[in-house]
């Protein structure tokens, strides 16, 4: 058994060692079944390792489960669980696991474990070096569905230490801007920006683009016009201004200016399907909660020039629906006291996530909180939201795991 943390510190020693252990693996595997606890960066990454092994001629399942295998009878790559007891007869063949933290595990002959201080798809993009650029981008999808880049869009751990790596890639052309917190700032202007972006919620702004007619009223002025990635300076904090004083007189709502303003990473490479990681992870997280069906993520990310542009315009249509929703506002679900559980009328093509950040936004719902629909045998909540809400762990411990999603009882 084989225990690796990776850490800024010890890295050239470790990651080489976690780099022979995954080669080792995909050379020797007919099959490689990659399994994923229900978080948005370890589907990422599941997705990545799968699309590779595919390119490299290895055959690959994944499966999504907040448990692991029981039993490892094939070669084996678990990636976003955080305690691992095997038994020596359980491991009857080689398994790799990656964890985003700190890895509690019993030492078992033939299996590594991989742990460190960044995402699980940034551990794996620095083990994997030849991914295609696409892909290279696409492990900071899973760095911005992860506690390693914070409010202000600083890359911390080992998502900073990939980050530094590959800004000197000719295919990337990577970039940090300080802007407004929009999707691909520097393709668009701020009032189309603005309405199409669903996170952080523009109260108004976001859905229907009537907010973006009152700006000029707030002191937005030139900041409205031309590409916004260029705005600087005097120009930038005038649009700044003007939308936090546009929501607290509107919405009585004062968010800060953190919120709305800070870095994005974006690639000025155009020929890529995709230019910003950021918009990216909420493009997956939408197609995997729309379409209940958390292996969406692989299967677009197995197509991506095909696939991400059109899970891409499904984001952004969906705009107006969460609009609509938030505006519906949830109720308070009697479902169990413990946990604060709010009902809201979501069907297929809905994302409990997004709803639910909408509203912690708007301050209508707590951290804490959970956004529940009703299907034929109660309520259901998506584990992607009870993960991000509660911490890990919370898609094992609130409720029964029922195809991808998790039940939490009938309910009134």
């Amino acid at each position: 058994m084989l225990k690796l943390t990776l850490s800024p510190i010890t890295l050239q020693r470790d990651l080489a060692a976690a780099k022979k252990s995954l080669e080792s693996l995909l050379e020797e595997a007919e099959l490689l079944r990659i399994y994923s606890y229900p978080t948005l960066d370890a589907l990422v990454a599941s997705a990545v390792l799968f699309h590779h092994s595919s390119r490299l001629g290895v055959r690959a399942a994944l499966k999504v489960a907040p448990e692991p295998p029981k039993l490892v009878e094939s070669e084996s790559f678990l990636i976003g669980y955080r305690e691992l007891n095997y038994k020596t007869e359980e491991v009857r063949s080689k398994l790799v696991a990656l964890s985003s933290g700190e890895l509690k595990s019993i030492p078992v002959h033939g299996a590594t474990y991989v742990e460190g201080e960044g995402s699980s798809s940034a551990m794996l993009g620095l083990m994997l070096e030849d991914l295609d650029p696409e892909l290279l981008l696409l492990t900071f999808a899973g760095s911005y569905a992860s506690k390693y880049v914070g409010r202000t869009g600083k890359f911390s751990g080992l998502d900073q230490v990939l980050l530094e790596r590959l800004k000197s890639n000719p295919s990337l052309a990577l970039s940090m801007k300080t802007v407004l917190k929009v999707y691909k700032p520097h393709e668009r202007d701020a009032c189309t920006a603005m309405k199409l972006t669903l996170d952080p919620y523009y109260p108004g702004i976001t859905g229907t683009g009537e907010g973006c007619r009152e700006l000029p009223s707030f002191g937005a002025g030139e900041g409205l016009r031309g590409e916004l990635i260029r705005l600087e300076g005097k120009l930038l904090q005038e649009l700044a201004v003007a939308v936090l004083e546009f929501t607290a007189n509107k919405f009585k709502l004062d968010l800060n200016p953190e919120d709305i303003v800070g870095g994005l990473l974006i690639s000025e490479n155009r020929a890529l399907p995709f230019t910003d990681p950021r918009e990216a992870s909420h493009a997956l997280l939408y197609v995997a909660e729309a379409s209940r069906d958390l292996g969406r993520v692989a299967a677009t990310v197995a197509d991506l020039p095909y696939e991400y542009p059109m899970a891409e315009a499904r984001l952004e249509d969906y705009a107006v629906r969460l609009a609509e929703l938030v505006k519906g506002g949830v109720t308070k679900g009697k479902i169990n006291l413990r946990l604060k559980v709010y009902e809201a009328p979501l069907s297929k093509g809905d994302s409990p996530t997004l709803l639910w950040r909408a509203l912690r936004t708007m301050r209508a719902v707590e951290q804490d909180s959970i956004i529940a629909f009703r299907g034929e045998d109660g309520l259901f909540a998506s584990p992607l939201q009870l993960e991000e809400a509660l911490g890990y762990g919370a898609a094992r411990r609130v409720g029964e795991w029922r195809d991808g999603l998790v039940w939490l009882g009938r309910g009134a």
